[in-house]
This record gives C-alpha cells, sequence and structure tokens, in this order.
C-alpha cells in the first residue's frame, strides 16, 4: 500500500472517533441542546386561578340552575344560583364550594325564611336573609 491510501485511511478513522465524540456529548447534552434552540414557554401565574367559565361550566354540570354569568369582584366569585346571589372564594377548590352548595340549597325549601345570599367563602357556609 502507498502512503497516500495509509494517511487517507488514518484520516477517516480520527474522523470517525471524532464523530462518534461528538455524538456522544450531544446525546449527553441533549436536553440542553434541546432548550437552546426551543427554549421552554413561559407558564405564567395568572392563569392558576379559576375562571368564571370554571364556576359556570361545574355549576351546570352539578345539575344547578345558573342566571346570568358568575362575576369576579374583589377576589370573590358571584353567581345567582336557583335565585339565590352564591359568593365563592378564588383561594379555595371551587369544586368544594360548589359541592357545599348542593348540599345547603335543598334545606333551604324547608325553612320559611327567604334567604339572599349564600357565602361559601369560609369554612362553615354562611346564610343571609
Amino acid at each position: 500500500m502507498s502512503n497516500y491510501s495509509l494517511l487517507v485511511k488514518r484520516i477517516i478513522s480520527i474522523a470517525v472517533v471524532v464523530l462518534v465524540l461528538v455524538g456522544l456529548v450531544a446525546f449527553w447534552q441533549r436536553q440542553r441542546i434541546r432548550n437552546y434552540f426551543y427554549p421552554p414557554a413561559a407558564v405564567s401565574p395568572i392563569s392558576q386561578e379559576p375562571t368564571a367559565y370554571d364556576l359556570l361550566s361545574l355549576l351546570t354540570k352539578n345539575n344547578l340552575t345558573v342566571s346570568g354569568t358568575p362575576v369576579i369582584v374583589d377576589g370573590t366569585m358571584e353567581a345567582t344560583v336557583s335565585g339565590v346571589l352564591a359568593l365563592f372564594s378564588l383561594d379555595k377548590d371551587l369544586a368544594l364550594q360548589v359541592r357545599s352548595l348542593q348540599l345547603v340549597l335543598p334545606r333551604l325549601t324547608m325553612e320559611d325564611k327567604q334567604v339572599k345570599e349564600i357565602d361559601l367563602r369560609f369554612d362553615k357556609v354562611v346564610l343571609r336573609y
């Protein structure tokens, strides 16, 4: 074999070794490389807060009659359910508050007093006449 063919074989073998090393480094650093070309999307903490649509869908899913659209006022969500104003906390689990409302509403028809407001923001339900 000539010196030229030996030189070509050595260059090819060195190139293969270098490509394998680059591939291994890229494999180990794939997350870092992916984040460089495709940075992760920023997550807004605002999107974690429940919306009026969330409450409306929970109420209708639980077969509660809602008049109008729920409104958010000063950190409280207000909705008229079965003719009574219900106040919900944005800081608490909406599903739990809706379940509490489901338990309270049937009991209101048994009493003679007309309830104007059901406040679900606290640990115990507050009724205002």
